[in-house]
């Protein structure tokens, strides 16, 4: 049976050290079901599976990296929307959406990689954010509060959670609800939050002031500079876009690697693709993105 338990919300972040610098040793090119564009890729933690949709995140697709297989997961509108693999490789979490007098709510399905079966997990309910893997289940925050999303009981054990509430950070931490705002800003403008793999920092973007990293107290630790999109590679690098655009269209956009403790940036991407919305399975050494005509790579990263 899978349980519901309303919480407060949550966050946290970690570390780690490469004494060698990186590099890419090859690139692998997703060859997707039917050889259609795909967009919005997400690796697992062992990075042997990859998550796909279409450019307005229609659709889900799982493609199997060792086969080249494909396998649809689901066609309906939302559920490329920020997919989550669990914390085993069991299950796949994705999101689908429902529209009442002009306004969208969104909810939340189970995909069983052995079986193929689905479960409906959560009923749509407006501003569903931060899916994150959780034991046997996810945490959501939604209507400003954290939901815990899972198959049978789970311990007891302390939360961390991060999310933004009107561009303001929020971290549950212990079931307690904090605002932070690491920069001080009259007007918060919070995006793209996560925790680090160990929980005790927080990767985030200021809209028009770059990227940081902070303790759970909203301490600046790292100053990244420009980067859009990051996430974690691991407890001490992040990975991102170097992206620029005429005020309609992007124009040109890098993967880089970055050391948060140097701020040294490994180029990840090609010379002369538009490279945008990495994501990184750091224990693999693998990174993917996809390029604006739709095409999805992996690079495999090495350390020398």
């Amino acid at each position: 049976m899978k349980k519901i338990i309303l919480i407060l919300l949550i966050a946290a972040t970690g570390c780690s050290i490469h004494a060698q610098k990186p590099g890419i040793s090859r690139y692998n090119q997703v060859n997707t079901e039917g050889n259609k564009a795909a967009f919005f890729p997400v690796l697992n933690r062992t990075g042997d599976l990859l998550l796909y949709s279409s450019g307005v995140y229609s659709g889900l697709q799982l493609h199997e990296l060792a086969t080249q297989k494909n396998i649809t997961i689901s066609t309906e509108a939302g559920a490329g929307y920020e997919p989550i693999f669990d914390l085993t490789n069991n299950r796949i979490f994705y999101r689908y959406s429902t529209f009442e007098n002009g306004r969208k709510f969104d909810g939340m399905q189970s995909y069983e990689l052995k079986t193929g079966k689905t479960v409906p997990m959560l009923s749509p309910r407006r501003e569903l954010r931060q899916v994150r893997g959780y034991n046997n289940g996810f945490l959501v925050a939604a209507e400003k509060q954290l939901l815990k999303v899972t198959f049978g009981r789970t311990g007891n054990d302390d939360l961390y959670f991060v999310t933004t509430e009107d561009l303001k950070m929020v971290l549950v931490k212990e079931g307690r609800k904090h605002y932070l705002n690491p920069l001080q800003m009259d007007e918060s403008r919070y995006i793209w939050v996560s925790l680090s793999p160990d929980n005790n920092r927080i990767l985030f973007t200021a809209a028009g002031k770059g990227t940081f990293i902070c303790d759970l107290q909203g301490k600046i630790l790292h100053r990244l500079n420009y980067l859009n999109a990051p996430v974690w590679y691991d407890a001490n690098y992040v990975v991102g876009m170097n992206d620029k655009d005429d005020g309609h269209v992007v124009t040109a956009s890098t993967i880089e690697l970055v050391n948060i403790k140097t701020n040294e940036r490994t180029p990840v991407s090609r010379k002369g693709e538009i490279a945008m919305h990495p994501t990184a399975a750091g224990q693999a050494g693998k990174i993917a993105y996809h390029t604006t005509e739709g095409k999805i790579f992996v690079a495999e990263v090495v350390f020398k």
